[in-house]
């Protein structure tokens, strides 16, 4: 629950956009994880990135060099935190929400591996 703590307070502290911060909301508050990307054209900067199963999204096209920062796919739910307008509570309320259904559901798996 410190983790959720963590990231609502970063939410709401963040000024700008910051990916680093929408990668720990998809993968934190949403469940998002994490999947490998071999090598590049030039067969250097293997990495991972997130996405909603933890798997390469089909038929997409992915940059043929370079790093591909861990965000790549994910919402850029801090595009807008440097407006007034941005909505911090509706933000905090979903992240609240997707930890809250993430609980139950690990719950309810431990309770099933018990039986």
């Amino acid at each position: 629950m410190s983790g959720l703590s963590s990231l609502i307070e970063r939410v709401e502290a963040a000024t700008g956009p910051d990916r680093e911060l929408d990668a720990d909301i998809a993968e934190h508050g949403y469940g998002w994880k994490l999947a490998h990307i071999g090598a590049d054209y030039d067969g250097n900067n293997a990495c991972d990135i997130l996405t909603p199963d933890g798997r390469l999204i089909e038929g997409f096209a992915y940059p043929h060099r370079g790093v591909i920062h861990r965000a790549y796919h994910c919402e850029k739910y801090t595009r807008d935190c440097s407006d007034p307008a941005f909505p911090r509570d509706a933000v905090r309320k979903q992240l609240a929400a997707a930890l809250a259904a993430i609980l139950r559901a690990r719950q309810a798996a431990d309770t099933e591996g018990q039986s």
